[in-house]
């Protein structure tokens, strides 16, 4: 034991730099033990110390639940190691925290560890779990990065005398990953996750529900879908975009006529009843514009009455795909939107959804791409497939919807607002 001793203490001697110091010095004391020398000791003479309670692994409440029960059915078998530091007391705990609260025995089986400092019994605590059983690699992980923690005065003074700072992080990449015994590249992973993960996924990824690979490759693809979100959010027009009358002009008249006057109900009759395209009478449609819709919530007016929360739909089709068509008419709202800032920033047009057959954003072709991700980034999945685009520059549909189950209150209330609209006189289209 002594030449081994010599040993190590002739390595130390060799490289002063070597940040694992402390933690050979750790093993050479454990090595110099007699695991075969148990005593016992009354448990209100061991020394519990707080600043070695964050050095202890912490128990998954299932896990916590058995080993109490083994506990108190069994005893405790296994001896509690115990040391002396000066300037701490004596009898200090340094393996058996789990053992010591969960027991009730006065007398406990101990052995006698001997450390020069603190610092060494914290690095031997470290290195004692690092050596358990059934750790998943990112709780390896997490006692590597205290390992390297308790490292880092002694590489502060590698620097002060003359240590190249360049590649830094590459060498503590590797020495962390050296210690826990696993990649660096793994390690580098393990990191993203623990600084930009979702608190859910690291809670996953640290008790082995998930593993590192599986819990960066979720972080990585939120973090894109926040930068791309990030890119196309804006909350002001950008100079070269339309001002307020070249927008109203656009909206009420350029765009709404090529929607009146566009043979995109066509396809979409098609599209809806192939059977038609053998019919030699053409669909139909009426337009109509700014069609109001009432959402009734709990507010009342001051006559008692439901006070209903008002919208605008730019505009309604109602068209009847073949001659003899009674049943089978259906509906289509369109929300136009001539400007990037006017698409990005619209929050209501959910609330169209569902009052007709379709729903489409009519877009130039410039703004098609960010309609898309407009309805990608929709926050129910199940309303994505009830947006489609259609293409005000070439009148082609970009994008067809599902078509919609109207309810019965719904439809009546929408159908009752067109008559408002002079009785269908005021129909465009007529």
């Amino acid at each position: 034991m002594s030449g081994k001793t010599n040993l190590l203490s002739g390595r130390k001697k060799r490289d002063k730099s070597s940040s694992l110091d402390l933690l050979n010095t750790a093993k050479e004391n454990e090595l110099a033990q007699d695991a075969s020398k148990i005593e016992y000791i009354n448990k209100s003479d061991i020394t519990v110390l707080d600043e070695l309670k964050k050095y202890i692994r912490k128990q998954q409440e299932k896990e916590a639940e058995y080993f109490i029960k083994s506990i108190q059915e069994d005893g405790v078998r296994d001896p509690l190691y115990i040391t002396d530091v000066v300037g701490y007391g004596k009898n200090i705990l340094v393996d058996g925290h789990h053992r010591y609260d969960a027991t009730q025995q006065k007398e406990l089986p101990i052995n006698r560890l001997v450390f020069s400092s603190l610092d060494e019994v914290k690095i031997w605590m470290l290195k004692n779990q690092l050596g358990r059983r059934n750790l998943s690699d990112a709780e390896k992980f997490n006692i590597a990065e205290q390992l390297a923690s308790e490292f880092a005065e002694q590489a502060k003074e590698n620097q002060k005398s003359g240590g190249n700072k360049k590649g830094e992080g590459k060498r503590t990449r590797e020495k962390i990953a050296e210690i826990s015994g696993l990649s660096g590249t793994n390690y580098q992973k393990y990191k993203k996750v623990k600084k930009e993960g979702d608190p859910e996924i690291v809670d996953q990824m640290v008790n082995n529900e998930m593993s590192i690979h599986k819990a960066y490759t979720i972080t990585n693809e939120k973090i894109k879908e926040e930068q791309k979100k990030n890119e196309l959010k804006e909350t002001k027009p950008k100079k070269e975009e339309l001002n307020k009358e070249e927008h109203k002009k656009w909206t009420e008249t350029i765009a709404f006529q090529q929607i009146l006057t566009g043979l995109w109900y066509n396809d979409l009759s098609n599209h809806a009843y192939p059977f038609i395209e053998k019919m030699s009478t053409p669909p139909q449609q009426y337009c109509y514009r700014n069609v109001r819709i009432r959402n009734y919530k709990n507010d009342k007016n001051r006559y008692g009455k439901p006070k209903p929360k008002a919208n605008d739909i730019d505009a309604v089709s109602l068209v009847k795909p073949y001659y003899s068509a009674t049943l089978d008419r259906f509906t289509v709202a369109f929300e136009i939107k001539v400007s990037k800032s006017d698409l990005i920033n619209d929050t209501k047009f959910t609330s169209y959804i569902g009052w007709t057959n379709y729903f489409f954003f009519a877009v130039p072709e410039k703004l098609i791409p960010f309609a898309k991700d407009k309805i990608k980034e929709m926050l129910y999945p199940n309303e994505k497939n009830k947006v489609g685009i259609y293409n005000l520059d070439n009148d082609q549909l970009v994008l067809i919807p599902e078509v919609q189950e109207v309810s019965e209150k719904f439809k009546s209330e929408l159908f009752m607002e067109l008559l408002d609209k002079q009785n269908f006189k005021s129909a465009e289209g007529q």
